[in-house]
C-alpha cells in the first residue's frame, strides 16, 4: 500500500487546504496561569528562596536582586564577577561565579566570605553541612566547609552541569558523557547511570528527575525519572529545551526556554508519576524555578524580570487506572514521536494523554491537518421528523441508518462529513455514530465500556488515513475503523460495534415515517451539502488484491462491502454487486445475504445539484434466517424476492409485501469502505467473485 500514499495525499492535501481556507477555529491555547512580573537586574540566570526573600542572580550586572514574596524590591547587592548559581544552606546564601569563586552572603546581602577555585562554576548545592560546587570546564566537584575550607576536590566526569543532594547522597549531571553520578559524603562514586544528555536535577522524596537537553535532530523535550538505585522509571514529554526542574507543591515543574514559534516558552507541570497536568505561559525565556511556600517563581532572561505564578485554572486530570496496563510502557516513545509526523514540542502540548502507552508504531500516525476537535464532534444533537427534514434532503442522498429497539434514526452524511463523530443516546444506549470520509467508513460504537460512558472527539490525526478519535475521560486515542484504543491508558480496549448501514433517504423515510433525523441546526456554520473532500472517490489508481483469480485489480477508492464473520473477512466490490444485486454467500460456516441498490448518491459532491448527481449505490448485509429457516434471495424485475415464499424485501431488510410482510432480517456487522482502507485493516481478506 506504500505506493498509494502519494496519490492519497493529493485529496487529503486538498481537504486540508479547504479546511484552513475556511478558518473555522483557532488553535487551542495552553492552560491559563495567573502571572505577576517584577523587574530585576540584567540577564537573570538563577534564583533561590531563603524563607523570607527571593534572591535573583543577575549575570549581566554582577548582582543579586532581593524581593519579598509579594514582589516588592528589597535591595540589590554585589555578587562577584559573572555570578551563575545560588543556593541557601539554611543560614546563608552561596553564589558560584564564572571566575571560579564560591561566595558566602548573609541574608542582609553582605559578602562574608570568598573562596577562590579554578574553572567555571555552574552549580552549587548544600548537603546541610558542606557546600558542593561543579566546575563545568575541568569536570571537578569541590566540597567546601561553611567557613571556607576546601575539604576535597574530585574529578568525576565530563562537563558537570547540575548538582543535587537527595538527603543522603550527592547527584551529579554530566551532560558531556550522558551520565548521572551518585556520590557519598567523601566524593566517592557509588553509582553511574546512563541518562540522555542530562541537564537540571530534582528530587521528589522518592525519585530523581533529570531534564534531557536534546535528541538528534529535535530539541530536547523530555524529563527522565529514576529511582535512587538508578533504575529508569519513565520518560515524559515537556516542551523544547528544558532548562530547570523543581519539585514543589506535590508536583514536578519544568521550565522550557524554547518552544514553537506560535506558543512560546512554557512551564510544564507533571505529577510525581509523570502525568502531564498542564503547560503554562509564564515567561518568554524561563531560566530557573523556585517555590516560596505558596507560589512558584521563575526568571525571564528576555524581559529581565522575576515571574510569580500560580496555576489557578488546571485542566481536567484523567484518573489513574489502577489496573495492570494492557501493554508495557515504551521508555523510548519521545524519540519515536520526534521522528514521526508528530511534533512533541507543539502538537502534543494540549494533550493529557499518556503517550508512553501505545500499541501501534507512532510512525503510522500522521497529522490530518485540523487540530483537536477542529472538526467539531456533536454532542446530543437535535432531531427532527422525516417530514421536517424532507425539504432539505434529496430522495437518493445517503444517510447512516441506525435502529435500536425500535428507535430508528438517520444521520445524513452531508452532516457527518463535517463533524465525523456524533455522541448520542439511542433507545437509552450511549452510542457514537462516526464517519471517516477518507476511508468512507461509517461505524456506530457503544460508548459504554466496563461501566463507564465515554465521550468522543476528533484528534486531528490519522492512521492509515482513518480517523483517530479521543475520549474526554482519559484522553486515550481510538482507531475509528476498529473501535480499539491505540494510545493512552485504555490502549487495547475495544468498543462494541452496533450494526448499521448507509441507505438512501427515501428508503429510510418510507420504512420509518415516525423515525428521527439529525437536524442540520447543529450550532456550527458549515456548508452542509457541499463536500470538504470533493471527488475523493474518483481517484482511479489501481491496486492488485491479495487474492483472486487472474490477480483481480480494483481501484484503491472503489467501494466495497466488508464483512467479517468468525475471523473470516470477505469484501464484495460495488461493480460486482451492480451486476449481481443479490448475493447469497457463506462466510466460514455462516450464511449471509448481501443486497445492493444502485441509485444512492455519492456524498463527495455538491448535493445541491439535486438527484442528477453521481450515484454510487448502497448495500445491506443480513442473516437470511427467518423463523428458523434460511431463505434464498434473488433479484427479479428490479425487486428483491425470496425464492421460498415470493416475499418482496427492501434494502433495509424489511419484508414489504407477501407472505412474510412485516418480518425483518437480522442485520450483520458490515461496512461500506474504500477498497484501500478495507485491505489495509484486513490484509488477508477474500474478494468475492461470482
Amino acid at each position: 500500500m506504500k505506493r498509494l500514499l502519494p496519490l492519497l495525499l493529493i485529496p487529503l492535501a486538498a481537504a486540508i487546504a479547504f479546511w484552513f481556507a475556511l478558518d473555522y477555529a483557532s488553535r487551542e491555547a495552553k492552560s491559563p496561569a495567573v502571572v505577576e512580573s517584577f523587574p530585576v537586574g540584567r540577564t537573570p540566570v538563577d534564583l533561590a528562596f531563603d524563607g523570607r526573600h527571593l534572591w535573583v542572580v543577575n549575570l549581566g550586572s554582577d548582582s543579586l536582586t532581593r524581593l519579598t514574596p509579594d514582589g516588592l524590591f528589597a535591595g540589590e547587592f554585589p555578587a562577584g564577577t559573572l555570578p551563575q548559581a545560588i543556593t541557601f544552606d539554611g543560614h546563608h546564601l552561596w553564589v558560584a561565579t564564572s571566575l571560579g569563586e564560591a561566595i558566602k552572603i548573609s541574608r542582609e546581602g553582605e559578602i562574608l566570605l570568598q573562596v577562590q577555585l579554578d574553572g567555571i562554576l555552574t552549580s552549587i548545592v548544600s548537603d546541610g553541612q558542606s557546600l558542593w560546587v561543579a566546575d563545568t570546564i575541568d569536570g571537578l566537584i569541590t566540597k567546601i566547609h561553611p567557613e571556607g575550607k576546601i575539604e576535597g576536590s574530585f574529578n568525576i566526569g565530563v562537563k558537570p552541569v547540575d548538582l543535587l543532594f537527595d538527603g543522603n547522597h550527592l547527584w551529579v549531571a554530566n551532560v558531556g558523557n550522558d551520565t548521572l553520578l551518585k556520590l557519598d559524603e567523601n566524593g566517592q562514586v557509588l553509582l553511574t547511570v546512563h541518562a540522555e544528555q542530562p541537564g537540571a536535577l530534582a528530587f521528589d522524596g522518592q525519585s530523581l528527575w533529570a531534564t534531557n537537553t536534546g535528541f538528534p535532530f529535535v530539541p530536547g523535550s523530555t524529563v527522565t525519572r529514576f529511582d535512587t538505585n538508578g533504575q529508569q522509571l519513565g520518560v515524559f514529554l515537556t516542551s523544547s529545551n528544558p532548562t530547570a526542574i523543581l519539585h514543589a507543591d506535590g508536583a514536578i515543574w519544568v521550565a522550557s526556554a524554547l518552544s514553537d514559534f506560535n506558543y512560546g516558552a512554557v512551564i510544564t507541570k507533571l505529577s510525581t508519576t509523570g502525568r502531564n497536568l498542564g503547560a503554562y505561559h509564564v515567561a518568554s525565556h524561563p531560566q530557573a524555578l523556585a517555590h516560596d511556600g505558596e507560589s512558584l517563581w521563575t526568571i525571564d532572561r528576555a524581559s529581565e524580570s522575576a515571574r510569580k505564578f500560580s496555576a489557578s485554572s488546571l485542566p481536567h486530570v484523567p484518573p489513574t487506572d489502577p489496573r495492570p496496563l494492557p501493554v508495557a510502557r515504551d521508555p523510548g516513545y519521545p524519540r519515536a514521536l520526534s521522528i514521526s509526523g508528530i511534533d512533541p514540542n507543539h502538537d502534543l502540548q494540549p494533550w493529557l494523554t499518556d503517550f508512553s502507552i501505545h500499541s501501534v508504531p507512532y510512525s503510522e500516525i500522521t497529522p490530518g491537518g485540523p487540530d483537536r476537535n477542529e472538526i467539531p464532534p456533536l454532542y446530543f444533537p437535535d432531531f427532527v421528523t422525516p417530514e421536517e427534514a424532507d425539504p432539505w434532503l434529496l430522495p437518493t442522498e445517503p444517510v447512516l441508518f441506525l435502529d435500536l429497539n425500535g428507535d430508528a434514526r438517520a444521520y445524513p452524511l452531508r452532516l457527518l462529513l463535517w463533524h465525523e463523530i456524533v455522541n448520542d443516546v439511542v433507545a437509552g444506549i450511549p452510542v457514537a455514530a462516526t464517519y471517516c470520509p477518507l476511508c468512507n467508513s461509517a461505524v456506530v460504537l457503544k460508548r459504554t465500556l466496563e461501566g463507564t460512558v465515554y465521550d468522543f472527539g476528533t484528534t486531528g490525526y490519522l492512521r492509515h488515513f482513518d480517523l483517530i478519535m479521543w475520549d474526554t475521560q482519559t484522553e486515550s486515542w481510538w482507531q475509528q475503523f476498529t473501535g480499539e484504543a491505540i494510545v493512552g491508558v485504555l490502549t487495547g480496549k475495544r468498543l462494541e460495534f452496533i450494526p448499521t448501514t448507509i441507505v438512501p433517504w427515501q428508503q429510510f423515510k418510507d420504512a420509518h415515517p415516525q423515525g428521527k433525523v439529525m437536524s442540520r441546526e447543529t450550532g456550527h456554520g458549515r456548508p452542509y451539502g457541499q463536500s470538504a473532500y470533493p471527488a475523493i472517490d474518483r481517484i482511479d489508481e489501481r491496486s492488485p488484491t491479495r487474492e483472486g483469480p487472474g490477480d483481480v485489480i480494483l481501484p484503491v477508492m472503489e467501494r466495497v462491502v466488508g464483512v467479517t464473520v468468525d475471523d473470516f473477512s470477505v469484501a464484495f466490490d460495488y461493480p460486482t454487486l451492480a451486476g449481481e444485486p443479490v448475493v447469497n454467500h457463506t462466510i466460514g460456516e455462516t450464511p449471509v445475504v448481501v443486497f445492493y441498490e444502485p441509485d444512492t448518491l455519492s456524498p463527495f459532491q455538491d448535493l445541491s445539484e439535486g438527484s442528477n448527481g453521481r450515484s454510487v449505490g448502497a448495500t445491506g448485509v443480513f442473516s437470511p434466517n427467518v423463523k428458523g429457516r434460511n431463505l434464498t434471495f434473488k433479484f427479479t424485475n428490479a425487486e428483491i424476492i425470496d425464492v421460498e415464499t415470493g416475499t418482496r424485501w427492501n434494502l433495509l431488510g424489511h419484508a414489504t409485501d407477501g407472505p412474510l410482510a412485516g418480518q425483518r432480517l437480522q442485520p450483520l456487522l458490515h461496512g461500506d469502505y474504500f477498497w484501500f482502507a478495507w485491505l489495509t485493516f484486513n490484509p488477508t481478506t477474500h474478494l468475492y467473485t461470482p
